[in-house]
């Protein structure tokens, strides 16, 4: 086809106009927004559960316009990944390519930490099947990163892990911890526990405490209960070898992971959640009866403790593979150990049953592993007070009976919730009084005893 000569120049014009356009733009490395992933750059070796799992080398290319991730697995299968940015829409993409499975889009969404970076797409799976998946890098100390590859079937309503892994430069040595700085392996921790938590010789209980909590929120039982919990315990409320500026700063550590994702059910997020509750019950057992908190930082504990009760809404309790979950039964350990502090006020002994009282409401369902017995323990600390708010007393056996009235009106057809939270506020009665009865008679304990009988026969 013949093209005239002032429609050719035209159209070369406008060839040169867009090479000047391109040249006229900054370049890539002069956008910070093209620097989200350099906390990943290098080789790397990725181990999931302390195995190697594959090797990784991610590289910028085009002058620093893109990533490329270039992945081998120990089997020997390969997969590449194109990370790009766009400047005007401030969107990152990525699109991953392996041999033989389902290629994936996904854009950059919503950071889940400081510093962690998320991607997640709709993936396809099979002739009309579709899932969520999403991929989250956190930058770990030690020049480390977790990457943690969840999918979801229910439109985000659960994700389950698929893998978790950590990446330590190829020039480093082995895993460690899958959350944390893996400066010591697991035969380090697993030693510590069998010479019954001596602090090994040349080492600082306070830099390992810091260390292994790093491991709370991990998938291997070992890592959370084992280690991150009973050393913790040993060393922070038996032996007493940490020191106060460390416990503190283990407070505000801890504090911070209950809100890690809080609101989230089905991911793994609730390990770091609930077993740093459970650690917070730690220092709270500490501060009863040796006090270091000072008045500010025992207000924000117990406003940090009935914050994540109520917001919790993973209330998985066990998994045969995983072990523990247990976010209630933490928290109310936590809650127990805050009601024998002599600073509790009255009004502090009120938001907490309020607190407990609407866990059982809410919670939807009927608690199966000794949640509402655990519960049961923070209230009787409560009654056992010298100052127990009687009255306060009362109004929450009130709030545990309501939803039991007019519950069987209409027969066998009762309502779900309400069976739920009045089954629970039985259980949770129950275990009250049995944990009362063998206690001296005290006017607060024989008028608790006798409230506790008196509600449950109301809701029989």
């Amino acid at each position: 086809m013949q093209v005239s000569g002032r429609r050719a120049l035209a159209g070369m014009g406008a060839v040169l106009v867009s090479a000047v356009t391109l040249r006229a733009q900054p370049a890539c490395g002069s956008d910070p927004g093209y620097g989200a992933l350099d906390f990943w750059l290098g080789d790397w070796n990725v181990y999931a559960d302390d195995r190697l799992d594959g090797t990784n080398h991610i590289e910028k290319i085009l002058d620093g316009c893109a990533v490329v991730e270039n992945w081998s697995d120990a089997g020997g299968s390969h997969g590449k990944s194109l990370f790009f940015y766009n400047r005007f829409t401030k969107a990152w993409k990525q699109v991953w390519i392996p041999e033989g499975g389902p290629v994936k889009e996904k854009l950059r969404v919503a950071d889940p930490a400081p510093g962690a970076v998320r991607f997640q797409g709709r993936v396809t799976v099979g002739p009309a099947a579709t899932v969520l998946d999403r991929t989250t890098l956190t930058p770990l100390p030690d020049h480390r990163v977790r990457q943690v590859i969840e999918i979801s079937r229910d439109e985000g309503k659960t994700w389950r892990v698929g893998f978790d892994a950590v990446y330590v430069p190829a020039d480093a040595g082995g895993p460690g911890p899958a959350t944390g700085p893996p400066r010591r392996d697991r035969a380090f921790w697993r030693q510590i526990v069998e010479n019954g938590y001596k602090v090994p010789a040349g080492e600082s209980a306070d830099a390992l405490v810091m260390e292994v909590t790093d491991g709370l929120g991990s998938s291997d039982p070992e890592r959370r209960d084992d280690f991150g919990y009973s050393i913790p315990a040993a060393w922070i409320y038996r032996q007493r070898v940490v020191s106060e500026p460390v416990r503190r700063a283990l407070l505000k550590k801890l504090g911070t992971n209950l809100t890690a994702g809080l609101g989230e059910t089905g991911s793994d997020t609730i390990f770091l959640r609930s077993f740093s509750a459970l650690d917070l019950s730690i220092l709270a057992a500490l501060d009863a009866v040796q006090p270091f908190l000072d008045d500010a930082e025992f207000a924000g504990l117990l406003s940090a403790a009935l914050a994540y009760l109520a917001g919790e809404k993973d209330l998985r309790a066990f998994d045969p593979k995983r072990g523990w979950m247990h976010a209630t039964a933490h928290t109310a350990d936590l809650l127990k150990f805050l009601g024998r502090n002599a600073r509790l006020t009255p009004a502090d002994q009120a938001r907490v049953l309020d607190a407990v009282a609407a866990k059982l409401r809410d919670a939807g369902q009927v608690f199966g592993h000794g949640e509402n017995e655990r519960l049961a323990a923070a209230v009787q600390s409560l009654v056992l007070r010298a100052d127990f708010d009687a009255a306060a007393f009362e109004r929450f056996l009130a709030d545990l009976a309501r939803p039991g009235e007019h519950l069987w009106d209409k027969g066998p057809l009762v309502d779900e919730p309400r069976y739920a939270a009045t089954q629970n506020a039985k259980d949770l009665l129950r275990s009250l009084y049995v944990a009362l009865a063998p206690r001296p008679a005290t006017p607060g304990i024989d008028q608790a005893r006798a409230a506790i009988l008196a509600t449950l026969g109301k809701m029989a």
